[in-house]
């Protein structure tokens, strides 16, 4: 591995957040990518700030107009399947 690697207790600190919701994200997929090994959890710097970057939003308009987006596309390819 290479770059900085942060445990979740760093991570929760990094972010203000309880390490909790960052076993909870990754249970449900929801957070950044992550090492497991040996029952160890890890990030790579690299990732978290990745995953930051992506979260960056000009306005809360811009959450409604990416889940109408994804929904029109889910939308598409069900038409797509059923043809």
């Amino acid at each position: 591995m290479e770059g900085p690697i942060l445990t979740p207790c760093e991570l929760a600190n990094r972010w203000k957040m309880q390490s909790k919701t960052l076993s909870q994200w990754r249970w449900s997929g929801r957070g950044p990518i992550y090492i497991k090994m040996g029952g160890n959890i890890r990030y790579r710097l690299s990732d978290i700030e990745e995953f930051e970057k992506q979260k960056v939003r000009h306005s809360t308009s811009q959450i409604l107009d990416e889940k109408l987006k994804q929904e029109s596309d889910q939308i598409t390819y069900l038409k797509v399947c059923k043809s």
